[in-house]
């Protein structure tokens, strides 16, 4: 449970805040100089090791952060924009944007770590490295996720024997593939369920006021939801992601269309990715959508929505 702050304890959380801000800060201004330490090599004419040595003794950084600045300086040398906002952002997320940025992307990428989380980021370094095609074509979307094993409770493992006994399955993986089937085609005779009560109540308003134009707010009805839910059974709709949803996204943008006739399940992930304007087709169905790195169309909605997320970490 949170609790309401009083004045004092506003002030002195807001100071803290500050304080960790230039912290962070100063912490990725001290890494920025580090090559330039090692090249006038100081640390030698000090009388230090070596440049780790030293980085441990003055300044308290462990040797792979060291490793990790120096590294990263090499790789950025004529990415000189890209390696400037160390200071701003930190080395996580340029080390992630570095893997794939050229002289071409490097403005947008430097554009993209002022607006993006780490974890999008990271989604999106993923997808595109996981394609040899060149950096100016698009390609058909399709999340990269990482392999996760799932561990069973004792109760859920003796349910899962207890079903694969009744299948007469010998293998595991069989069982599951069949219990996935079923699970699949009941989720879809519940979509349809979804879809016939829509309608009916569409046409009931219709007949109850007809000529009149219902309005719609943004506020998504109960029953659109659960269309919605059922349709992508809580996972994120964007091809190949196994994340649960945590938005629901409006492909054709509410402000301009004032419908939820478009609407799609993303996860936090995503919906960052689809806002940053990485989508090429975003008004095709979800499983058409094709991912540009080059070509970056941000509209006015979404630039408000880049603010908000900007002034919310202040």
């Amino acid at each position: 449970m949170i609790a309401k702050l009083n004045n004092e304890e506003k002030a002195l959380h807001q100071e803290f805040s500050s304080l960790a801000r230039q912290y962070k800060q100063m912490k990725n201004r001290v890494l920025l100089a580090l090559p330039r330490i090692r090249d006038a090599r100081i640390a030698e004419k000090l009388g230090f090791d070596d440049i780790f040595d030293y980085a441990l003794k003055v300044a308290g950084l462990p040797y792979t952060t060291v490793a990790r600045a120096l590294r990263l300086d090499k790789r950025l040398d004529k990415l000189p924009s890209l390696k400037a906002k160390i200071q701003d952002v930190g080395l996580s997320k340029v080390e992630l944007v570095a893997r794939v940025a050229t002289r071409e992307s490097e403005e947008m990428w430097v554009n993209k770590l002022d607006h993006m989380s780490k974890r999008a980021i990271e989604s999106c370094v993923r997808e595109f490295k996981n394609d040899d095609r060149s950096i100016e074509i698009a390609r058909p979307c399709f999340a990269v996720n990482e392999v996760k094993k799932v561990k069973l409770t004792g109760e859920a493992q003796r349910l899962f024997n207890q079903l694969r006994v009744k299948m007469e399955k010998c293998s595991e993986s069989e069982a599951l593939e069949d219990m996935l089937r079923k699970l699949l085609r009941y989720e879809n005779a519940q979509i349809e369920g979804f879809k016939n009560k829509k309608r009916m109540n569409a046409k009931k308003d219709q007949k109850n006021e007809p000529g009149v134009k219902k309005r719609v707010t943004r506020y998504v009805d109960v029953l659109t939801q659960r269309y919605i839910l059922s349709r992508c059974a809580g996972l994120c709709e964007y091809t190949g992601c196994v994340q649960g949803f945590d938005n629901f996204h409006h492909k054709e943008r509410f402000s301009s269309k004032k419908s939820h006739d478009s609407i799609v399940a993303l996860c936090k992930t995503h919906h960052e990715i689809v806002h940053n304007g990485f989508i090429e087709n975003e008004k095709d169905d979800i499983k058409d959508w094709r991912i540009n790195f080059n070509m970056v169309n941000i509209n006015l909605v979404d630039r408000k929505y880049l603010i908000k997320r900007l002034i919310a970490r202040e």
